[in-house]
This record gives structure tokens, sequence and C-alpha cells, in this order.
């Protein structure tokens, strides 16, 4: 083969320990890239061998994150409210449900991806003693996905089983949630490129050889997250301010799988993990308006700051099904990120012990966004 893999690190290294038939489907697709090998520039070489990669897999941890943070934080916000309800004791049932969009910008080392996230949440918590609070909720997540660049989808499918807890003083707000969750994922993997050669008498370029397929898989995977906040409450001239400080752990696992459908570039992926820490630094604003209607209103305003650290290299390896060979590392994405939050939201008290409240959140980071809506419902009795 004239390609020298060796180019590009990591991604392509399985390539080199193979030396195909002539006539094998693995042959034509050496054969394609010796044509992208052909000139002086390298970049459709390197963006053919970053297809045949399994690193667009490091995005299902990402998407998997996302999710955990929408059930977290629809359990630490329910526990705020429960800590502000009017009624001291009583069973508190609620539904509510969520929605995020958010995208993620392609780079050297991080696979971009569109992505929009939306499904139920429910739970039953109460008060039992004064100053504490306790509360059980599940919830249900579809998510779809569209790797940048025609690169491919996936739809996953998440559950998630949460408990949290509160103990507080009319100042002073300590509040925690473990959630795990199990997912389903379907995912297409698309492999597109063309190589080219060169026409000597029309002095021209022209395309000679063409790759188009895709890999389809089904895997499975588990995630389990803990979250401790707390936060100081002041009230000057009447409204309330609240400081708030946040750790997250999150710990993510994707199991084995095998493609199916592109041929001799399907792959079987080892199963991976990734683990990360999340803290958060907020500013909460908000304040308590009665109507003449006799309705209770508290709109509330969010300002703030998150940094998360990867823990590990959060290392794929994978090998051919049908060559086989030896299984090759590559590391998914694993830097530092820093990210702005931003929130607004509205509670409703209504006569009956019945309130109804929405929510945005929005967070923006270096190639990465996202927009988060709750809208909910809770009942006291």
């Amino acid at each position: 083969m004239l390609v020298d893999c060796n180019v590009i690190p990591e991604e392509p290294v399985y390539l080199d320990r193979f030396n195909p038939d002539d006539g094998t489907d693995l042959a034509d697709v050496y054969t394609t890239l010796d044509y992208l090998n052909y000139g002086s520039d390298p970049a459709p070489l390197a963006a053919a061998l970053r297809q045949i990669s399994p690193e667009k897999y490091d995005v299902l941890s990402a998407i998997g994150l996302r999710n955990d943070l929408i059930f977290a934080n629809t359990l630490l916000e329910r526990g705020r409210a429960l800590r502000d309800a009017p009624d001291h004791a009583g069973r508190h049932p609620w539904l509510e449900g969520v929605g995020e969009i958010g995208r993620q910008t392609q780079t050297a080392d991080r696979v971009g991806v569109n992505y929009h996230s939306a499904g139920f949440a429910a739970g039953f918590d109460g008060r039992p003693e004064p100053g504490l609070l306790l509360g059980l909720a599940g919830a249900g997540l579809r998510s779809n996905l569209r790797w940048t660049g025609d690169g491919g989808s996936a739809e996953i499918d998440t559950v998630k089983l949460g408990l949290y807890a509160g103990c507080f003083t009319p100042d002073v707000f300590i509040n925690a949630a473990l959630v795990g969750g199990h997912n389903e994922t379907a995912a297409r993997r698309n492999l597109n490129f063309a190589g080219h050669g060169y026409d000597a008498t029309a002095g021209l370029d022209t395309v000679d050889l063409g790759l188009n397929r895709a890999a389809a898989s089904v895997q499975d995977g588990e995630s389990l997250a803990a979250h401790l906040a707390g936060e100081a409450r002041w009230r000057p001239g009447g409204w309330e301010m609240s400081p708030l400080a946040r750790l997250s752990y999150f710990n993510l696992r994707q199991n084995a799988f095998d493609e199916g459908g592109a041929g001799d570039l399907d792959l079987h992926v080892n199963g991976f993990r990734a683990q990360l820490l999340r803290t958060e630094l907020r500013l909460l604003a908000g304040r308590n308006f009665s109507a003449r209607t006799g309705l209770q209103l508290k709109p509330e305003l969010t300002l703030g700051w998150a940094h998360g650290v990867a823990l590990d290299d959060r290392t794929l390896s994978a090998r051919f099904v049908n060559p086989g060979g030896e299984a090759v590392e590559i590391d998914g994405y694993g830097d530092q990120t820093d990210s702005f939050l931003a929130g607004a939201g509205l509670s409703v008290a209504l006569a009956g012990h019945l309130a109804l409240y929405g929510r945005y959140d929005g967070e923006l980071g270096c190639g990465f966004s996202s927009q988060a809506i709750k809208l909910g419902l809770r009942y006291g009795f």
C-alpha cells in the first residue's frame, strides 16, 4: 500500500497491519486511500482516515453526560422548590416535560455533532421532618444526534432513576442527588469519500474510485452520577439572593458492540468509559409576588460558571470485525472545559395545592452550546 498511515497519529494505525489480497473489499479501500494520498493536500486523506476511526463514538459519552445533567438539574431544582413550599408536611407528586438542543463544533481533537433530547420526568417527595426533604424520581429521554458533515446519526433511548434529599434552615440549604441510568443506542456511522486520480491527457483531477457505505450498530450502556449542592440565602429589599456551589461526578460506560453493513470497515468496538468532575458556581435572584386573583408568582434569574475536568483519557479501542487483528486505542476528547450558564424560571402557585412552573437554561462554552426548556406541575396533599 502506498499510503503512509503514520501521518495521522493513532486513528488508522490498524490499517498498516494488513496486506489485503487483490479483489477483496479491504484491497479496494486501500486503493481508494492511495488515490486520496495522491497530490500535496493531506486533508482528504486525513478526513477519510478519521471516518474509518471509532472516534465518533466518543460523542455518546458527551450526550450521556448531557442527559445526566438534564435529570439531575430537575431533581435539585425540585428540592429547592419543595424547601420553599408552604406546607411543611404532606406528599408531593410532580410531572415535568424536559427538552434540550445543543451543538458541538468539530475540531482536530473533537467530533462535531448536533443533537436534541426530549422526554418526561416524574417523582414523589415530601418533608418528613422540619428542615428535611426526601424524594424519588424517574425519567425517560429520547436523544437524536447527527454527526457533522453527513457523518451519520444515532438515536439514544435513556431511562433514569434518582434519589434526592436535602436539609435546610431558613438561610442555608444542602441538596444532594444520586442518579443511575441505562441507555439503548442505534447508530449509523457513514463512510463517504472518493479517491482522485490524474488524467494526463486532460490535465485534470478526476474521480477514479469512491466509497459510500454505512456501518450500523446497536449498543447499550449505563451511567451513575452523584451531585452535591449548597447555597446560602439573604433577602435584600424583598428579593431573595442565593449564591450556590455544586460538585458533580459522572461515570458513563458503553458496552462492547459490533457494526454491520460496511464490509471490511465494520468495527468491533470494545467497551469504553468516561469519568468527569464538574463544578458550578451560580448566583440566583428571585422574588415572590401576589396577584390580585390570589396567584402566587415567583420569577427567578440565574447566572453562573461551570468547569469540567476529565478523570481519564476516555480511551476507545477497536479492531476490524472481518480482517480481525489486534485492537488499537485512541483517546477521546478529554480537555478541561469552561462554560457560561444563564437561566430564567417562573413558578405559579394555584389554589388547591397545585403549582405550575417553567424554566429555561442556556450553556455556552468553547465549541459547545445548549439550550434547555422545562415545563411541569406539582400537587401537594
